[in-house]
């Protein structure tokens, strides 16, 4: 679900002090009192950290896939598990991630998502340099799926 379509938990932060913290900005900032502007900013300053954080590895969520699995637990967390528990864990991957129950199915919902971007939400994030941040942190070195850098 994307944050338009319900608010994130982080959303309580705006205004407040710990969101002032997080957006590293002062009581004015007018990103502080507009919530999609606060969201762009703050998603801004967590792909920063994404790029800049020591020891930090990323993943794209389109990367966690079954078939990348094993790779990607022996590459993210050092892990080989036996061929059992991996089948168990697989499993997972075919239901919806917030289901504890296992009785919604996934289902992909990035096309929604995509057309439920309006021109304002496109302007703030390319404002805040959203889709460049995007593209670094693809063919960052600490990405563990990451895309193949590009030459110029």
């Amino acid at each position: 679900m994307s944050a338009e379509q319900s608010e994130p938990n982080y959303t309580r932060f705006q205004g407040s002090p710990a969101g002032r913290y997080l957006l590293q900005c002062s009581t004015d900032d007018p990103d502080l009192s507009d919530p999609r502007r606060f969201r762009a900013r703050l998603y801004q300053r967590m792909m920063l950290a994404g790029l800049t954080a020591p020891r930090l590895t990323c993943l794209n969520y389109r990367a966690l896939t079954r078939d990348r699995l094993e790779a990607l637990l022996q590459r993210g967390l050092g892990f080989s598990p036996s061929a059992e528990t991996l089948s168990e864990m697989a499993v997972q991957f075919g239901f919806y991630a917030k289901d504890n129950h296992n009785r919604q199915a996934y289902t992909t919902d990035i096309r929604e998502k995509r057309s439920s971007l309006t021109p304002e939400l496109q302007r703030l994030n390319q404002g805040a340099g959203l889709p460049e941040l995007y593209r670094r942190l693809e063919s960052a070195p600490d990405n563990l799926f990451g895309e193949p850098r590009r030459r110029s």
